[in-house]
């Protein structure tokens, strides 16, 4: 089933049983993912789906982090509830120990070496990676690599 049906399966369900925050954030991802649409002008393939739930994960954690300093817990509580309800709708994540393989891997066929390679060896390895991996866990583990 396509990620995007399952979202609407589970909204309707969320529905039906009155689970208010699970409704609250799926609508949120559901209208992300028409605005994705409508500036794609047609249908989002896979890839595009998952990018567009990672900056929805990555906009919540940014909120996440102010209410923190704002000391509100309450916020911040809401906030990393609604990531864990996004997270489900995005590939497994990879490991430390295979993000770290996939990163050599790149650095060796860019024969990248010194920090000014960075940005080919991230963007071999975003493409690599396909959504299994945070864009910030990448750009980690490339720079602690090519900062030995």
């Amino acid at each position: 089933m396509a990620i995007i049906e399952t979202i609407d399966q589970d909204l309707r369900n969320a529905m039906r049983n009155r689970v208010t925050k699970s409704v609250t954030t799926l609508r949120s991802i559901k209208a992300s993912l028409q605005n994705a649409t409508i500036e794609n002008r047609g249908d989002l393939k896979d890839e595009q789906i998952i990018n567009v739930l990672q900056r929805e994960i990555k906009k919540r954690k940014e909120a996440a982090e102010l209410y923190k300093r704002s000391k509100r817990e309450d916020h911040v509580e809401q906030e990393l509830e609604e990531i864990k309800i996004i997270e489900k709708y995005l590939p497994e994540q990879m490991s430390d120990e295979e993000l770290a393989q996939l990163v050599e891997q790149a650095a060796q066929e860019t024969g990248a070496s010194s920090p000014s390679d960075i940005g080919r060896v991230i963007s071999l390895v975003v493409s690599r990676a396909g959504g299994k991996a945070d864009g910030g866990r990448i750009a980690n583990a490339v720079r602690t690599k090519l900062q030995k």
